[in-house]
This record gives C-alpha cells, structure tokens and sequence, in this order.
C-alpha cells in the first residue's frame, strides 16, 4: 500500500445488524471535509434511533410511576415541564438518570405534588450524572445532618496536595469511591441541592475520621513517601444538609427513598 491508498470506513451500527459505509479515509488520516462529514453522518444515523428507543423507555417508567395513582389525581402536564424533560431524556444513556427524568415528569401530573415541581428541577437534573443520582440517595436515605471533614497531611505550615478527596465522609465509603463522592459533593453543593458548611454535628465524634481505616492507609503512605517530613494529620470538621431546594427536588425526583 502506498501514500495513495485509500481505505474505506465502515461502522456498524451499534442499535442494529446493518454496517454502513461512512467515509473513505486516505491512510495518512482524514481530510477536513470528511472528518465533518463523518461526524454528522454519524449524528443523523444514530440519534433518530437512540432518541426512539430512550423516549421508548422513558414512556414506560413514566407510566410505571403514573400506575402507583387513582385516575383522579393524574393531571395534564404542563409544556414548561414537559418539553424540556422529553428533549433532554432522549439523548441521556444513563439509565438512573432516565429513570430521574421519569419521576420527575409523573411528579408534575400528580394533582399533589405538581405545585411542588420547579422548572429548574429539569435543568438540575440536565446537569447529574450516575454518581451523583448514587450519593443523592444515599443522603435521602440518611435524611439527618451529615459529618464530613476536610483531611490534610501537613508539615511546618504546608501540606500535602492530590492525596486525599477534598471532602471525606466515612457515610459514603462501603460500596463508595470517594474520589468521584468528593466530585459529587461538589457537584451537588453547586447546584445548590446540598450545603456543605464549616463546623460540626453535636452528635458525632470527628475523631472517628482522623481514626477511618482509609485515612490511616493514606497517612501511613505519605509517611513513606515523606520520610523527611513529620506530617501531622490535620482536619477542618464540616457537616453536610440538604437546601430547601434540594429538599424540595429530593421529594419530586427521589420519592420514597
């Protein structure tokens, strides 16, 4: 093969058996022209699909949400609500965050709780991922004031960067990464959905976090790491509550957790 060869691109279609031809790629890599075309021919084959088969299952978990009231409490849904909601599920592949969509449609059709439905509720959830649906629910699940820290290994007055998660709590640890919870909690307090606050909870022994197994492993690696520094582990006790906001779409689009 020379540098004149040209080899034809195939994709076979990931909702289907059929393969078709998409380009014809020159081996030096594509042209500017047909890299474009590509990436739309890509766009306008698949999306029609995948649109169908997530709107396709949207519809069934909103009926399966919409099954749980009498006939009489089942209201028309309101267009603000509605249209966003459809637009953005169909192009969402995460199917917890489908399912989030679809409480949040079947909430605003329910003659109690449309009043309590905001619009930005489609926007916030727009903005979850997978993970942040996982630590919403735990936090539903908790339904209290959740101790968290900021943890540091510090030396003279520095301290050690990119060893610990930004925010540690041992509520999210079994079955949990804190590496993505702290993304999470980050996310979630942006959006205003949580509030992570400087001070403690009355209740709870903040020591138990200096003392978590984790803490102490990463401790005991940045002392090896660090044999000529006498790290100390030092922490900023927080807590973590639900806003009204979030309280508010808790109720809407995690009901019953």
């Amino acid at each position: 093969m020379n540098l004149t060869d040209k080899v034809e691109v195939n994709q076979k279609a990931a909702l289907g058996s059929q393969t078709t031809q998409i380009a014809v790629q020159n081996n030096m890599g594509l042209s500017v022209s047909d890299a474009t075309h590509l990436a739309f021919e890509l766009f306008r084959e698949y999306y029609p699909q995948l649109r169908d088969d997530a709107l396709t299952a949207l519809r069934e978990m909103v009926e399966y949400e919409l099954e749980k009231m009498q006939p009489e409490e089942i209201i028309p849904p309101k267009p603000r609500i509605a249209v966003p909601v459809l637009q953005n599920a169909s192009i969402t592949d995460e199917d917890s965050i489908r399912k989030t969509y679809a409480k949040l449609l079947a909430s605003s059709m329910n003659a109690a709780t449309a009043k309590d439905v905001h619009p930005a509720f489609v926007t916030v959830v727009n903005q979850l991922d997978s993970y942040d649906a996982k630590v919403l629910e735990k936090i539903s699940k908790i339904h209290d004031t959740i101790p968290a820290a900021k943890v540091r290994f510090t030396f003279e007055t520095k301290y050690l960067s990119a060893i610990l998660p930004r925010y540690f709590s041992p509520y999210f640890y079994d079955s949990f990464d804190v590496w993505a919870v702290s993304v999470s909690l980050d996310n979630l307090s942006r959006l205003n959905i949580i509030t992570i606050g400087e001070g403690s909870v009355t209740s709870y022994d903040y020591q138990k976090i200096l003392d978590h197994p984790f803490i102490q492993a990463k401790y005991q690696e940045a002392v090896i790491a660090n044999p000529s520094r006498n790290l100390e582990i030092k922490q900023d006790e927080l807590f973590i509550q639900m806003s009204d906001f979030g309280n508010k779409f808790l109720k809407i689009c995690f009901p019953g957790q």
